[in-house]
Formats: structure tokens, sequence, C-alpha cells
């Protein structure tokens, strides 16, 4: 009993023979010319040829969803069913508007596509568009949630900072050290 993989090249390496070429092949194939192969090795050789798992095509999906990651899929697949991998959006996500950056021929000018996620959540199905292999899907932040971090992140410190600084005037002159 043997499991082995189908390399990007197509090909399987199996002890003794070496490599096989398998894609584009059908399973009753390979069954035929790994048992030939394995005469010449084993006497009446038993193959059994069987796919254990379909590997798929991989996608990136990045920014406000719960669980940003590389996912894998097989087949035709909508966003929506890429964003519900990922865990559905965070309370930061800017669902109107989600970008796709798809490979084009120039490698430095990728296409951009719009998936405007809202109207397919509306009803209008049409707009939940399918993804390709080594596509990213970003979602973006909402401009509120963009204010609450810059917020945060600078004005709050500066006001808490402002207000520790009064507290602590305030105490210094009521004991009377300034």
């Amino acid at each position: 009993s043997l499991d082995v993989i189908v390399g990007p090249d197509g090909k399987i390496s199996f002890p003794l023979i070496g490599d096989i070429d398998a894609a584009g092949r059908t399973l009753s194939e390979l069954d035929w010319e790994i048992t030939e192969k394995l005469k010449v090795y084993v006497i009446d050789p038993q193959v059994s040829v069987m796919v254990k798992e379909f590997s798929g095509d991989r996608l990136a999906v990045i920014g406000e969803v719960k669980r940003p990651g590389v996912y894998k899929f097989v087949g035709r697949t909508k966003i929506m069913d890429i964003i519900a991998l990922a865990g559905g959006f965070t309370d930061r996500a800017k669902q109107a508007h989600i970008v796709i950056v798809r490979e084009s021929s120039d490698p430095d000018e990728p296409t951009l596509i719009s998936a405007h996620i809202k109207s397919v959540l509306k009803g209008d199905v049409s707009k939940n568009i399918e993804v390709e292999a080594n596509d990213i899907v970003y979602v973006s932040r909402t401009f509120v949630s963009h204010l609450k971090e810059f917020y945060n992140d600078w004005i709050d410190p500066i006001v808490s900072s402002a207000v520790e600084y009064q507290t602590l005037r305030s105490l210094r002159r009521s004991l009377g050290d300034e």
C-alpha cells in the first residue's frame, strides 16, 4: 500500500519504476502502466489506483474577515462562499465594496474586480461573482473604523495624558507642592 501525490508537473514518483505521467490520464490507464512496469520486479503485482483527495485551487482572503488566510476550493466557487470560509465579516468590514486582485497577462498590472456584496445580501445573486485560483480577496475597513483607529491610536492617548496631567497638577496644588 502506498500513497503518492501528483506533483505540479503532473507526475507521480513510484518506487522501483520512477516517475509516471499522471496528468490527463484515467485511473485505469495509470493502474495498467504501473502494473506493467512492476512486473519486471514483482510476480503478479496487484495494483489499484484511486484518488484519495483533490488538492483544489487556492486563494487568499485578507482584511476585515474573522479568519484571514489562504483557502482551498474545488470547482466553481463564488465570493460569498469564500467569505463564509473566512468566518464572515468583522464589525469593521466595508461590505459594500470588496476588491478581488486577479493575475493578468501583465504581471505589473493585476486586474482589480469590485464585488458588491451588499447587492448579493439584498438578493441580487448575479453580483455573487466567481473567484479563481490565486485571487486575493481584500475586505477593507469602513471609514468610521479608520477614524476609530485614529482616535484610539492618537487622540485618546493625548487626551488621557492631558487628563492625567491636569489631575496630577490639581493634586499637587491641593498638597501645596506647586
